[in-house]
């Protein structure tokens, strides 16, 4: 009988104007997170993409290393990235190490000198953290022969998607000619550290010097100003448009989790854009789309 009762009173309470009303605003709700989650973000012009499209994050890079003495405990490094649609970020692998061989100091017993071995290494990036949010490695897309990596943005994360909706999304430029990269722009500029011990980041008017197209690099030969490693290079021609055009990034490789200076830059190529369009169109069609039309080389400037 009392068990009669309870499913009674339990159907009453169910049934109740009340008991609905939290039920429809726990659906509403549910309904207007999946919607926040389909919506695309905001993409904005590339105009300013030097200045307000870069941004900081961590990475938290793991490794294998071959040796009995490693220390594999995953390191902590700071990257800049580039937006370069709705809902991907883009860095270079400098960031993360170039090298297949991994330093391990030795202690040299008995007094003795140290001394230091340089087994091989892969290394990979186990996640992510922007504005204190952690992004998976499964939003997380390397390609250490390409030297970049993706970022990609799930919408539904309020935190990820205020740090990165405001930001201009940069054009690609990606050369048939590599050396129209010294001729293709009137105006270069490097988005880099600060010198001055404050944090934060600067830009500062740079100059493609040479070309080196068999390793796939550029050098900067400008007011004797170095970049650090995975600082981006933007291209620009103020006289014609506002838009502007990601030519690369620096190439000076890590020292274990400090970046390093140098005036050596890698510029994209049509196997970056496989890479790309491998990594994006299969999870977000609608980004592979917009940056497919913002991918352009020195024809674009003929028209």
């Amino acid at each position: 009988m009392k068990r009669k009762i309870f499913v009674f009173l339990a159907t009453l309470v169910l049934c109740s104007p009340l008991a609905y009303a939290v039920s429809a605003d726990a659906v509403s709700q549910a309904l207007q997170q999946a919607a926040d989650s389909a919506k695309p973000l905001k993409i904005q012009h590339s105009s300013s993409a030097h200045e307000k499209g870069v941004l900081m994050v961590k990475l938290t890079v793991d490794a294998a290393v071959n040796s009995d003495y490693a220390d594999n405990d995953p390191l902590v490094k700071e990257c800049p990235v580039v937006r370069i649609s709705s809902h991907y970020l883009m860095g270079s692998w400098a960031c993360v190490g170039l090298s297949d061989r991994a330093t391990i100091r030795h202690s040299g017993g008995g007094g003795g000198d140290p001394y230091y071995s340089h087994p091989t290494v892969i290394r990979w990036i186990e996640n992510a953290i922007i504005n204190g949010q952690v992004v998976s490695k499964d939003n997380i897309f390397s390609s250490k022969d390409n030297k970049i990596f993706l970022i990609r943005i799930d919408p539904a994360n309020a935190k990820l998607k205020e740090a990165v909706e405001n930001k201009p999304a940069v054009n690609l430029f990606v050369a048939k000619d590599p050396q129209k990269l010294k001729t293709a722009f009137s105006k270069a500029i490097l988005n880099r550290d600060e010198c001055w011990p404050f944090g934060g980041r600067e830009c500062a008017d740079v100059k493609v010097a040479t070309v080196c197209t068999e390793t796939g690099c550029f050098r900067l030969g400008w007011k004797f100003i170095d970049g650090d490693s995975g600082d981006p290079v933007f291209g620009l021609v103020p006289e014609r448009s506002t838009e502007e055009f990601l030519l690369g990034f620096n190439a000076t490789d890590v020292d274990i989790t400090d970046r390093q200076s140098g005036r050596t830059y890698f510029f994209l190529t049509p196997a970056a854009i496989q890479f790309l369009q491998a990594n994006i169109e299969k999870h977000s069609p609608a980004d592979w789309k917009q940056i497919k039309q913002k991918t352009v080389n020195e024809d674009y400037f003929l028209k």
